[in-house]
């Protein structure tokens, strides 16, 4: 009988180390979730833009996106983590750009103001960015070249 009580007790001890095995299993796991939504709530709200950041309605700005792409326009903050941009512009050249050091630079004679939409595509005149694609953006003074190629282009329309 004691063969019993030993096979009785043996059985309940190995239930209760399955019990805190899975007990620290579950913790554990419950630890890692928690971490895991904090770094994401973290990282979500560090890369959201406040609207202090953004310049006054009406005003353009110029972006500069991280492949290298500028755009001008009327930039808003759009629904996390995007950024829109409406009134788009960019510079084109009228010659290949090379990266040849024996070249001189490009003067600003040769680039030419485009309005999106010209384009084969027909674009909308509204871009969305994603925030983690822009490299930063400026805003335009009203004495800008740029402004200046803007108001130039809307009169002639």
């Amino acid at each position: 009988m004691s063969f019993g009580l030993e096979n009785s007790a043996r059985n309940d001890l190995s239930r209760l180390g399955q019990r805190g095995r899975l007990g620290y299993i579950f913790f554990t796991l419950q630890a890692v979730v928690i971490i895991a939504l904090v770094g994401y709530l973290y990282l979500e709200r560090k890369s959201t833009l406040s609207a202090d950041g953004l310049a006054p309605s009406g005003d353009y700005q110029a972006v500069f996106l991280n492949g290298g792409q500028v755009y001008f326009g009327k930039l808003e903050l759009g629904k996390s983590p995007w950024l829109v941009l409406r009134d788009i512009y960019y510079l084109q050249t009228s010659q290949t750009l090379q990266s040849n050091r024996d070249q001189l630079p490009v003067s600003p004679a040769n680039f030419q103001l485009i309005k999106l939409g010209s384009e084969l595509h027909a674009p909308e005149d509204t871009m969305y960015i994603n925030v983690s694609q822009v490299s930063y953006w400026e805003n335009l003074s009203t004495g800008s070249r740029i402004i200046e190629a803007i108001k130039k282009y809307k009169a002639s329309q």
